[in-house]
């Protein structure tokens, strides 16, 4: 691992580190603030957010990042990139937008939590001209995770000083909006004052080509929420905001200490990208060390937050509430198999793109015909156990398509 390397992890672990204990501050936060039932509202129109944002993102922060790290020393080719990936994002935020208003005159449920999902779009459009991905290509972290950090420690002032109720729920959204598209009109300013890129022409060919070349990475990524995010989507319809505030508690638990790793994971991405086309057996030793190291962090962490349920459920909804403590137990079991955080983008770097694809597709699709019923019969519970499920399946089935792609023996 080179110097810049150590220092770009560095930079993501200490913003990754601040999105842990943000959550652990906000989560209990707004529980207590807003109540159940708009706290709740909020975490279901959140769902909406996030699948907006995963939709926007299209794969572009793994494949346009691999590009861009491609070809860091070209500074024409390097705006072109930045020009066509921007203007995707910007195209598809768009339809997205329109996409919520639509589902709003059909659906009562989704039509009562409108207004929280529209302003929160806002902060998927600052992130939609955030080039992360470009800072990430080029291994120039530093100063974008110091502003991103910043973002959020601002958000979390004006949470604590200006929510004071369930009817500052709008205030959510709003607060976070305006940060994200400020930090994101200041990265584009950088972008081109530092590394000397300007936005470009470009034509619909060039478009067509960054669309294709995320599409893979994007149905995977999409396939993803299936089994995640879109557990909240089926509380909120078929059971209410209770059991949405019981599973979001313990999944944004989950979420905030499995982020730990993508800091890792993206640093070392590019780095593993390079070492496989130049020395296989490099890339081979440094995966299986990874493998390992990522592996034992991971039970660790889930022995301990499943011990510590009991404690954890009190300390953020004020009070001991047994579905919540058994969702939390259920997604601590899930963190060994978290795993599959990791063999995903080695997946790509061994060109198994489409293998990505299949195997994500059939999580995401299993995700759901498991959540429906679970939900209808168990509630949150029975949706962390169909969460639980697919963890298990993706793990297994990533572990085995690496091997297969290797065509080595496991250690």
């Amino acid at each position: 691992m080179t110097l810049r390397v150590f220092k770009n992890a560095s930079a993501l672990m200490v913003f990754q580190i601040c999105n842990y204990l943000i959550p652990l501050i906000v989560i209990p936060f707004l529980v207590r603030t807003l109540g159940v039932e708009s706290f709740g509202k909020w975490m279901f129109a959140l769902s909406f957010i996030i699948f907006i944002r995963v939709i926007v993102s299209y794969g572009f922060d793994l494949t346009a990042s691999r590009q861009a790290a491609v070809e860091a020393d070209d500074r024409t080719k390097l705006s072109k990139l930045l020009t066509s990936v921007t203007v995707c994002r910007l195209l598809i935020w768009v339809l997205c937008v329109f996409a919520i208003l639509l589902l709003s005159q059909f659906f009562r449920k989704i039509d009562e939590i409108k207004d929280l999902i529209l302003i929160g779009s806002s902060i998927v459009l600052g992130e939609a001209i955030l080039p992360v991905w470009l800072f990430l290509g080029v291994e120039r972290l530093g100063v974008i995770t110091i502003l991103r950090l910043c973002s959020r420690l601002t958000n979390l002032a004006l949470l604590l000083v200006f929510v004071r109720g369930p009817l500052d729920t709008i205030l959510v959204p709003v607060f976070e909006g305006i940060l994200s598209l400020a930090l994101g009109c200041l990265a584009l300013t950088m972008a081109s004052r530092t590394l000397g890129l300007r936005l470009s022409g470009l034509s619909f060919k060039e478009i067509k080509l960054q669309a294709r070349s995320g599409a893979a990475v994007f149905v995977s990524t999409l396939s993803v929420q299936m089994y995640t995010t879109a557990h909240t989507i089926v509380l909120g319809m078929l059971i209410g905001p209770a059991a949405v505030t019981s599973y979001s508690i313990a999944e944004k638990v989950y979420s905030a200490v499995r982020g730990l790793l993508n800091p890792l994971i993206q640093a070392v991405f590019p780095v593993m990208a390079r070492m496989h086309d130049s020395s296989r057996e490099e890339f081979s030793r440094t995966y299986k060390s990874a493998l390992s190291l990522i592996l034992i962090f991971l039970l660790i962490v889930g022995a301990l937050i499943f011990v510590c349920a009991p404690f954890i459920v009190r300390v953020v909804e004020g009070h001991f509430d047994h579905d919540t403590l058994v969702v939390m137990q259920l997604f601590a079991s899930a963190f060994p198999f978290a795993i599959g955080g990791f063999l995903s983008p080695m997946l790509i770097v061994r060109g198994g793109d489409i293998y990505l694809m299949v195997i994500s597709i059939a999580s995401g699709l299993l995700g759901i015909v498991l959540a429906i019923p679970l939900a209808v019969k168990l509630g949150a519970p029975g949706a962390a156990l169909a969460f639980l499920a697919v963890q298990i399946f993706g793990a297994i089935a990533l572990f085995l398509t690496n091997l297969k792609l290797a065509k080595q023996k496991i250690w």
